[in-house]
């Protein structure tokens, strides 16, 4: 009967591991934060002059691990030059970072890339290209996100020859898939103890009421 008792006991700990693995309706809030050259500064005949709208504020709830937010409009990129020129096929850099209020403490990491303007034949356009498509946010609460971008080159304002479409309206969306990786330990080691509490009590009065029949 005792093992039956302890096997039940390992059991429903493990039963409630499981259900620990998973997250209450957790709520991450936060900003994603783009730095890209000139940044919105006029064209300084040194590259491509890229804009970039206001990046979205970031506010989604995710349940358990591996559930995904589906991929969601970060920002927009633009650029408000009307023709190709030379310089335009030089490299400069842009960053992307995720900074979160929520859960606290927040996370920040991000990913880099580089923009430039391509002449193609018949055709031109902006071009951003990222070295990395994927990186994991790290939250000290035990929390973790992965974030996906939906492509490793975005391609926006292209024109014909050697005239691009400029305005935001002819811009690319640089959008992103987060997916819940990894909770809190605690709690699962937590539910763990619970479940091995409750089935040391039951063994003890079990046994209890054995010895006083």
């Amino acid at each position: 009967m005792r093992k039956i008792l302890a096997a039940a006991a390992i059991a429903a700990a493990l039963g409630a591991a499981g259900v620990a693995t998973s997250a209450s309706a957790t709520a991450f809030t936060g900003v994603d934060t783009v730095s890209a050259y000139p940044y919105g500064g006029a064209n300084s005949n040194n590259g491509l002059n890229i804009l970039i709208s206001d990046p979205t504020d970031l506010s989604f709830i995710l349940n358990n691990v591996g559930d995904s937010t589906g991929f969601q409009t970060l920002f927009r990129i633009y650029t408000n030059e009307s023709s190709w020129q030379f310089d335009d096929a030089n490299d400069h850099p842009l960053s992307l970072t995720f900074n979160f209020s929520s859960p606290a403490p927040g996370a920040a990491g991000g990913l880099g890339g580089v923009t430039d303007g391509i002449f193609l034949g018949l055709v031109s356009f902006g071009n951003l290209g990222w070295t990395g498509t994927s990186t994991e946010l790290a939250f000290a609460s035990g929390y973790k996100l992965r974030v996906d971008l939906e492509d490793a080159n975005t391609q926006f304002n292209g024109g014909f020859v050697t005239n691009f479409k400029p305005g935001i309206a002819n811009g690319a969306d640089v959008r992103a898939n987060f997916t819940l990786t990894a909770v809190p330990e605690p709690a699962t080691w937590g539910m763990m103890i619970m479940g091995f509490g409750l089935a040391g009590a039951t063994l003890r009065r079990r046994r209890a009421s054995a010895l006083a029949a």
